[in-house]
Parts: C-alpha cells; sequence; structure tokens
C-alpha cells in the first residue's frame, strides 16, 4: 500500500510523460547552527507529607561543520528533482542548565561545553537551481522529510541520566542561489524527538554545492 501512494505521488509530482530516471550525486560542505536539549525533574527531598522537586532544563547551541550528499533518481524537465539527502554533521556545543526553584546543592545556571554527531536522511523534492544536474537556474528551493540521529556529549547529559541519543522524524527546506558549476543553498530544519525527555531541535545551516 506505501509503495503504491508513493508511486502515485511521484507520477502527481512529475507528470509520467516527463519522467525521467536520472542517477547522479550532488556534494556539498555546510556550516550552522542548531538548537537541541531536554527537561526533566527530581527530588530534592521527601518529608512524610511534601516532596520538593526541581526541574531541570537544558538548552544547547551547536555549531555543526557538515557535509551534504544527495542521490537523485528522478527528474522532470532539468527543472524538478527527487532524491535522497543526507546532512551529516559533527561540531561543539555548548550548553546551558537552567534549576528551578534554586537547589540547595547547585547554581540556577551552569554552562559547559561538549560536542555532537548526527545526521538527518530525507526523501527530497526540489525546484530550479540544484534540482538536477543539468539545471541552468538562478533560483530554486527544496524540501524534504524523514528520520534525524543525534549524539550529543556533555556532562549534563551524564550526570541526570538522560540518553544522548536523539532521534526522530525530521522536516527540512529552504531555497538555493545557482552559478556557473555551482551553487549555495539555505536551509532549515527541524525535527520532533522520539527519545524520552529531548526537546524540539532547530538547525538553519549554509551549504556551498558544485556539479
Amino acid at each position: 500500500m506505501f509503495k503504491k501512494l508513493l508511486l502515485a505521488l511521484t507520477l502527481l509530482l512529475f507528470g509520467s510523460s516527463f519522467l525521467k530516471a536520472q542517477g547522479y550525486f550532488n556534494m556539498g560542505f555546510g556550516l550552522g547552527v542548531q538548537t537541541g536539549g531536554y527537561k526533566t525533574e527530581r527530588t530534592v527531598f521527601t518529608t512524610a507529607t511534601t516532596t520538593t522537586k526541581e526541574e531541570i532544563s537544558v538548552s544547547g547551541i551547536q555549531i555543526p561543520f557538515s557535509y551534504v550528499l544527495r542521490y537523485q533518481f528522478l527528474q522532470k524537465d532539468d527543472q524538478f528533482g527527487l532524491g535522497v539527502a543526507g546532512y551529516p554533521f559533527a561540531g561543539i556545543s555548548v550548553d546551558t542548565r537552567t534549576t528551578t526553584p534554586k537547589s540547595l546543592f547547585n547554581n540556577d545556571e551552569e554552562i559547559t561545553a561538549g560536542w555532537n554527531v548526527g545526521t538527518p536522511i530525507l526523501l527530497e523534492f526540489a525546484y530550479g537551481a540544484g534540482s538536477t544536474e543539468d539545471s541552468e537556474q538562478a533560483f530554486g528551493a527544496f524540501i524534504g522529510a524523514g528520520m534525524e540521529a543525534k549524539f550529543c556529549s556533555s556532562e549534563f547529559y551524564e550526570n541526570n541520566d538522560i540518553s544522548p541519543l536523539m532521534y526522530g522524524p525530521t522536516l527540512g527546506g529552504g531555497v538555493r542561489f545557482g552559478f556557473t558549476n555551482s551553487y549555495i543553498s539555505l536551509r532549515l530544519g527541524y525535527t520532533k524527538p522520539m527519545t524520552k525527555l529531548h526537546t524540539d531541535n532547530l538547525s538553519f545551516m549554509f551549504f556551498y554545492h558544485w556539479y
């Protein structure tokens, strides 16, 4: 059933009379900013009648270096393309931990540095610049959906028994500007974690590609 729906969507987007199988790889490098973290609670102390808890919120700002690899398998009129794209990244992160109410044992706010690696993998539809190997458009756009996984290394994850691995469904899209034998793209991404306690992830990336 899923295969039939995917085929119907593909035919609707491209038009069966103009579909052309076209396999080629497109690569690029990029830099950007990501956010992510978690929220949890812990018990400070308990008496016979009351239990005092505090909320711990960790928010991270990550500076990833990214590589994009896109394999296109269908195209139409050298202006539309459908393919699979991966955006593997690795970078440093600055994590801030906020405790509410103020703990008897910790400061209200603490900051630490760490690192993270991961990748989203998406089925991606593209139009205009960068959409096909032969595109000569000066402007283009793209949108895709898939899954993302990210591993974060920070003492705030280790100290609070929070899994450093985040994964979940992701959406991504943006615009492209074409030049001779190359183009640049600006990409926004959103990931909804399926892992316990992790908060939503956002990203903004700049990429340079070549044909």
